[in-house]
């Protein structure tokens, strides 16, 4: 229920706070008593609900996930190229503790437009593949605090790449992941590391970080404004068009009323509040 109500309002904010000129098609994978798709209510907007529970007795069957909050679907996001109809070719997966501040028309605009330029990743090292981004399967923003880099020498610890990869936004190119058979893939990557490593400690983002390292040649890697993430002590330039890792209901309403004129203040502790005291003097003197 927490999950839905996150998830309409940030539908909502974007749909009435953000100015953008193409409707959104909504995929949503929930419960089969949710009425997320009934509720969304957002004119010329589309609205596809799948069977969380049946994705997860029968695409997740046998899948551990440690202690990760999200329980049983912690791997829902792997198998979106699996659950989503054929005639979708790529989606943009926003975790629902987020808000979307600018149109996402542009995070593909791009990402499309690097389509016949190959780009030097910086998660690559030390050979610094290529990527093309029309050969690309993911494209995912780099980890912004120290999670991976702290714990790089830990045995129990999945490969990953620089820094590590923050799954929370990410654009999944559909056709190359149904082409090159993801689905597969990521369960194999998922039973090799779990027996060389045990349980994963972040789910489906761990299950990214292992692809992202074993196939640099199929990872992009997303602009840091459209994955702001809270918890990177402001380790990202730029103003943030998508901004995650928001830890309450309350810090997300709090920032859907101020966070429009976002500026990041350093060494601010846990409670983001205190991000938000000079966009809210701001608005009170505008």
């Amino acid at each position: 229920y927490q999950s839905q109500t996150n998830a309409l309002q940030l539908l909502h904010f974007y749909a009435h706070e953000v100015a953008h000129t193409r409707p959104l098609f909504v995929h949503a994978s929930v419960t089969n008593t949710s009425t997320l798709c009934a509720r969304l209510c957002v004119p010329q907007w589309a609205c596809l609900q799948y069977d969380g529970p049946r994705v997860r007795s029968t695409l997740l069957a046998g899948m551990h996930y440690g202690d990760h909050a999200s329980a049983m679907y912690a791997f829902t996001k792997c198998t979106i190229p699996e659950i989503v109809p054929a005639f979708v070719d790529s989606v943009v997966v926003v975790d629902t503790d987020a808000r979307i501040l600018h149109s996402l028309d542009n995070i593909t605009s791009e990402l499309y437009a690097m389509a016949n330029i190959s780009q030097t990743s910086p998660l690559i090292a030390p050979t610094q593949q290529r990527v093309a981004f029309r050969d690309v399967a993911v494209a995912i923003a780099a980890e912004q605090s120290q999670y991976y880099i702290r714990r790089r020498t830990w045995k129990q610890m999945w490969p990953f790449p620089g820094p590590g990869v923050n799954s929370g936004v990410m654009v999944l190119n559909l056709k190359v992941l149904r082409e090159i058979d993801f689905a597969s893939r990521w369960r194999q990557l998922y039973a090799e590391n779990m027996r060389s490593h045990g349980l994963p400690t972040t789910a489906d983002q761990d299950v990214f970080n292992v692809f992202s390292h074993a196939h640099p040649e199929r990872t992009a890697l997303l602009p840091c404004t459209w994955n702001y993430q809270i918890n990177g002590a402001c380790r990202c330039p730029g103003r943030p068009r998508i901004v995650h890792a928001l830890t309450s209901v309350g810090e997300i309403g709090c920032l859907g009323v101020h966070v429009t004129n976002f500026v990041c203040q350093k060494h601010v502790g846990a409670n983001t509040t205190s991000l938000l005291d000079s966009n809210q003097n701001n608005n009170n003197n505008n």
